[in-house]
């Protein structure tokens, strides 16, 4: 009776840690895998009495929109590439000119590879340009909401993320992340990891980012490949790219 009590005077939050703990150990032994994401670009108001430049507002969402990115992951390292660059890497410059505007405006106009074992990540842009850049530590708070996102219960996370504005400058968005703790990879679009399940749908800014495939392999390792080069940082990049 005394185990009962207890038990009813357990938080929902206790509870829901002992959840999140019992399901990312369950599957603690799958090895890698690989997430297809698509994009939805979040539109908003066209105040432009141009109509030319709204034609080309028009566009530039189509394109976002028809941009895929694939995430593999093993349980070490990570690469979130755009499939474009993936089936053109050895093209440089031959990128639709409205996709670039889409990757820079909407989604991303680089590579990232991630190994968790280091304090920096790679960059790598359209160009290859390799950028190393120090690994955000994001501030998760898990909430106790959840939703189905195919077959996995996913529950709802989000943070803030601080950037330069087109302004000059800084502010705050906020990102939400739907992760599924059963697919215990602490992996997501872009750079954005570090809850105890893979990311499966993510919202920032303009962008929502969400799977529409996923595979496991449960019997080999997939290996990640890093690309190899003289790196630079954020800092030189940005003096590069504001100088020529």
């Amino acid at each position: 009776m005394t185990y009962l009590i207890i038990n009813l005077k357990m938080s929902r939050q206790i509870v829901f840690g002992i959840l999140l703990f019992f399901l990312t150990n369950v599957y603690s032994q799958r090895k890698s895998g690989e997430v297809n994401y698509k994009l939805f670009a979040i539109k908003f108001e066209l105040d432009s009495k141009d109509t030319s430049i709204n034609d080309i507002i028009k566009k530039i969402w189509k394109e976002a929109e028809n941009q895929s990115f694939k995430l593999s992951f093993n349980n070490l390292k990570s690469s979130f590439i755009q499939h474009q660059v993936l089936t053109k890497e050895n093209e440089i410059g031959k990128t639709n000119i409205l996709d670039k505007i889409a990757s820079n405006l909407v989604s991303t106009p680089y590579s990232y590879f991630i190994d968790f074992s280091e304090k920096s990540y790679i960059l790598k842009t359209v160009d290859g340009i390799l950028i190393e850049k120090p690994r955000e530590i994001y501030n998760w708070k898990i909430t106790t909401e959840t939703k189905n996102i195919g077959s996995y219960l996913c529950y709802k996370a989000t943070c803030f993320k601080s950037l330069i504005g087109r302004d000059g400058k800084e502010k705050s968005i906020q990102i939400t992340a739907w992760f599924a703790p059963s697919l215990n990879y602490s992996y997501g679009p872009k750079d954005y990891n570090g809850l105890p399940g893979l990311i499966l749908e993510l919202i920032e800014n303009k962008s929502i980012y969400y799977a529409s495939n996923i595979s496991i392999f449960n019997d080999n390792v997939k290996e990640i490949q890093f690309p190899t080069g003289k790196t630079i940082s954020e800092f030189e990049y940005t003096k590069k790219v504001l100088t020529e």
